[in-house]
């Protein structure tokens, strides 16, 4: 949990770092940065659930997708689609390659354009600065998705494992 109120700050801050007109109230800063307990809180019981077995792993991946969803309010709408093809790119390990390398690459349209953006408004330091923490906060998201996008829906212990495979 420590880990999202950490990226929750990380974040508030590369906002203020890229925004052109750096005037937050404490009020939004509260509310970026408990999201993303929010969003931790989800994937832990995502990833809880998926022990359970498969009605419990689609009910808690379904808790998980819920309490994600604040992360793309106001002006975080327009990374859901990178977080969704860069987390399918990255968890779905049994998907063909190509088809990885094709979310991969849709998942960067949205931040290269962020990037380029930010960077030819007005280039400085914090502006560079900003950039690199807004790639930390989403490659940061898109790593902790794991418990809802990834392809298995049920963990398996090593004696469950075993067990599963001599019986074949």
């Amino acid at each position: 949990m420590l880990v999202c109120v950490v990226i929750g700050i990380e974040s508030r801050l590369w906002m203020r770092f890229i925004s052109d007109q750096a005037e937050f109230t404490w009020g939004g800063t509260a509310i970026v940065v408990s999201i993303f307990p929010l969003f931790g809180i989800g994937h832990v019981i995502a990833a809880a659930a998926r022990r359970r077995g498969r009605l419990a792993s689609v009910c808690g991946r379904l808790a998980g997708l819920i309490l994600t969803l604040p992360l793309f309010g106001a002006a975080g709408a327009m990374m859901l689609p990178s977080v969704m093809f860069g987390s399918l790119a990255t968890w779905r390990v049994t998907w063909p390659n190509p088809v990885r390398v094709g979310c991969g690459v849709l998942a960067a349209v949205i931040p290269t354009y962020v990037v380029v953006d930010v960077l030819i408004t007005t280039f400085s330091v914090q502006r560079v600065v900003g950039v690199l923490m807004f790639v930390i906060s989403y490659t940061a998201v898109i790593l902790l998705t794991g418990p809802v996008t990834s392809g298995d829906w049920v963990v398996r212990n090593a004696s469950e494992e075993h067990l599963s495979s001599s019986a074949r």
